[in-house]
């Protein structure tokens, strides 16, 4: 599997592809939540934007899953099911990770993974769960999201429709004021 802008590509044994699934490019809109189909509407600034596929994660402790994470809507994540005797077969069952109670309840996203400006993300099984470590690479522009965080740990929800943060020290920020004078950019994550 490989993510590129607008497209995941999965290929063969020989590293020819076989199969092609659209991420991009995307309608967004101040007033459309990810994972809603936004309609284009006459009065609003409605923008096309080129998916960046940022995170691509091959989750088994569940089932046989694929995890990618784009630039868009926030940076949140869809779950494609992965077919045993057809793993080319990436688009018939996608389903988004986006709980939008949990964004308008508080000021904490868990389900905004990942940054357009880079992401490293460790997947580790432990206790009987599944954990996402993400280092994100933040700046205070006004196209990054407030609700990306620098550091984070979170847990992938037992019914995979999201993520959820375990406490409220589960993430790290870089102070605004040295987010683009000090940038980090993360270069790899280990175990």
């Amino acid at each position: 599997y490989v993510g590129a802008v607008n497209k995941i590509y999965v290929l063969n044994e020989t590293l020819q592809n076989v199969y092609e699934y659209k991420t991009g490019p995307v309608l967004e809109n101040p007033s459309c939540a990810p994972c809603d189909e936004c309609k284009p509407k006459g009065n609003q600034s409605d923008i096309w934007t080129d998916n960046i596929n940022m995170a691509l994660l091959f989750e088994t402790y569940y089932d046989h899953h694929l995890i990618s994470c784009g630039s868009v809507a926030k940076g949140t994540c869809q779950r494609h099911v992965i077919y045993p005797d057809n793993p080319a077969d990436i688009g018939s069952r996608v389903h988004c990770m986006y709980s939008k109670l949990m964004d308008e309840e508080s000021d904490e996203c868990p389900d905004c993974v990942v940054s357009p400006l880079g992401t490293k993300i460790l997947v580790a099984e432990k206790e009987r769960f599944v954990y996402f470590y993400v280092g994100n690479t933040v700046s205070n522009s006004p196209q990054q999201d407030h609700l990306l965080h620098s550091i984070s740990v979170r847990r992938l929800k037992e019914t995979l429709d999201g993520f959820e943060f375990l406490t409220a020290y589960s993430y790290i920020d870089i102070l605004p004021e040295f987010r683009d004078s000090y940038p980090i950019k993360y270069v790899h994550a280990f175990e």
